[in-house]
């Protein structure tokens, strides 16, 4: 039953069985069975087309708005520390911080903690909210301006300094105004008076460009120095981008978990 809810969320969220069956990593036959088998069990019509699109009915969103706490709620308990030796921890990360700082704390934490088995995701950070709303991921680790989720407790890990690096007679690339680093940042940078000539999605490969001389570049400063950028040749100009952790309360009342949320914030303070 969780599966066959799952899908007709995926189909509410992304409109056609292609896009739900490649967010759902299946195959348009198998949304489509699991669908119809959804309807047979409720004995309502859940689903319509129209057009290019799939829509869901009144019955169909009545049903997810009812399930669906549920469904989190149960997934949450299903694979909720099952072993006591031995506890598998599901991460999600933003790129920008598990290619840089979030991996030397990982690497430390699971060295003095063997019994834990850390699988960390690399996504953006809304589908990282996503995914650990639905409980796909216990522990989100994003940076910037977020959007809480019903159920979700975001527990601030500390503050990343923005730096701007490369010749500043180049043009200022900055990373995606969508992001929830911009707008974390948007109102200082407009203050600050600096104004952004290009973006990209991406801060990695934006230090990358400044330091091989391409442009100038405003990036965490933990994405900087793990560009070999040395830190006399960074500009710090006074912009800090929050980084959050989020997860459901309970996560943040084991000890052990505590303690990878100290591990994270005593490396991104080492910078």
């Amino acid at each position: 039953m969780i599966e066959l809810i799952e899908t007709l969320e995926a189909i509410k969220k992304h409109k056609t069985m292609g896009k739900a069956a490649t967010s759902l990593r299946l195959t348009q036959s198998s949304v489509s069975k699991r669908i119809q088998t959804l309807e047979h069990q409720c004995g309502k019509r859940l689903v319509v087309k129209n057009g290019r699109y799939i829509e869901l009915t009144k019955e169909a969103h009545l049903l997810l708005e009812k399930s669906l706490p549920l469904v989190y709620e149960l997934k949450d308990i299903l694979f909720k520390d099952a072993d006591p030796i031995i506890q598998n921890i599901n991460i999600g990360f933003s790129e920008s911080i598990i290619s840089t700082w979030g991996a030397k704390a990982l690497a430390k934490y699971s060295k003095k903690n063997p019994q834990f088995i850390i699988t960390p995701h690399a996504h953006r950070s809304p589908v990282i909210v996503d995914q650990v709303t639905s409980s796909d991921i216990q522990l989100a680790i994003v940076a910037g301006k977020v959007d809480i989720r019903p159920g979700i407790h975001a527990e601030l890990i500390g503050q990343e300094k923005m730096v701007i690096v490369g010749d500043k007679k180049l043009p200022l690339y900055c990373g995606e105004s969508s992001s929830g680093t911009w707008r974390a940042i948007e109102r200082e940078i407009i203050l600050k008076g600096l104004v952004i000539d290009q973006r990209s999605e991406f801060f990695s490969p934006l230090a990358q460009l400044a330091k091989e001389g391409f442009c100038q570049s405003l990036v965490p400063e933990g994405v900087a120095l793990k560009s070999g950028i040395k830190k006399k040749d960074i500009k710090y100009i006074g912009i800090t981008r929050p980084i959050y952790a989020l997860a459901r309360k309970r996560f943040f009342l084991r000890q052990s978990n505590l303690d990878l949320m100290e591990a994270l914030k005593k490396e991104l303070n080492n910078l």
